[in-house]
């Protein structure tokens, strides 16, 4: 592939050359074999104005396809090796495109390119300084990302299964415990400050880096087995999953314990902090959902503004309650 890269970087448009996955030679992952593709970056510098930029990339290429160099490779070909044919994947990105202040990268694609990415060529080294910028603001986000997976654990270990389970939609109440599996997988990546790798290579990772114990892989290894016809089975799976989260949050103070209330409070909600939250300590949960169902909009006016306004009969006696408090 040598050759194939030199040519590459000799265009004059080419910003940056990478090689990606298992063919850059990280030390997490697999060395090049007969089952891989051939990962390769190619940066261009495409001259854009900013009123181009589109959140779907492919929505902006296709603006500037007229200014795109004629030699551009497409996407997958095929090169001949001793053992066949070796697929070659050319992942084509715009330097203007990418470096714009409205593009983020996600998890895989930070691991990609910071994470296992071998930077071949940077003709102005600005390509390795927005990766590195890039992955700062994945970086930031981490503790958001967190919070909704901890979230969903809450959900899709026991809530949903059962729910699903009792309508009689066992094969969806299985399809959601997976689902809560490769939830859990990708928290224990978040929780050892890495990206999280495309799922291919995920197992690998966790095994490679010891991310998790070998008696708690054996225990996901057990939640991964799946009769989907069993409903005990469905509650073997719960279990197994619900233990080794409480196992893997018990040693990470950074999950939070209201992970509901977390993530309702940085992606649901407007506003981090509300009156109802300001009052929670003093009057409790009760009070809380009372402050949030009477509007109040300020901790001085919420025992006012429990007077007024139609209230359910049950909150009859909390309203007195905190009245009288």
């Amino acid at each position: 592939m040598q050759p194939f890269l030199t040519r590459l970087a000799a265009k004059p448009e080419t910003e940056a050359v990478v090689v990606l996955s298992n063919a850059a030679g990280a030390d997490d992952r697999l060395s090049l074999d007969e089952h891989s593709d051939f990962d390769v970056g190619l940066v261009l510098s495409v001259p854009m104005k900013s009123v181009e930029w589109r959140p779907e990339p492919s929505q902006t290429y296709r603006l500037v396809r007229d200014r795109l160099p004629a030699w551009l490779p497409n996407f997958s070909f095929n090169v001949p090796v001793p053992w066949g044919a070796l697929e070659v994947n050319v992942h084509q990105l715009i330097y203007e495109y990418e470096a714009d202040e409205r593009t983020t990268w996600d998890d895989a694609k930070c691991e990609a390119y910071a994470g296992t990415g071998r930077l071949l060529f940077d003709r102005t080294t600005r390509f390795e300084a927005l990766i590195r910028q890039k992955a700062g603001d994945r970086d930031a986000a981490r503790a958001t990302r967190l919070a909704w997976i901890a979230n969903r654990l809450e959900w899709d270990i026991d809530i949903l299964p059962h729910r699903q389970a009792d309508r009689g939609e066992l094969l969806a109440a299985h399809y959601i415990v997976t689902r809560a599996l490769d939830e859990l997988v990708e928290a224990c990546f978040l929780l050892s400050g890495r990206f999280v790798p495309n799922q291919k290579w995920r197992f690998f990772v966790l095994r490679q880096q010891s991310l998790l114990s070998p008696s708690e892989m054996a225990q996901l290894e057990r939640a991964l087995r799946c009769d989907p016809s069993s409903r005990s089975d469905l509650e073997r799976r719960i279990v197994e999953l619900a233990d080794l989260w409480t196992s893997i949050r018990r040693s990470a103070p950074e999950v939070p314990q209201d992970a509901y209330r977390a993530f309702a409070a940085t992606q649901l909600q407007l506003a981090a902090v509300t009156v109802p939250d300001a009052v929670h300590e003093s009057l409790g949960e009760r009070g809380y959902d009372l402050a949030n169902y009477l509007l109040a909009d300020s901790p001085e006016s919420v025992a006012a503004a429990l007077t007024e306004g139609d209230l359910p009969e049950e909150w009859t006696d909390d309203t007195m309650g905190v009245r009288a408090g």
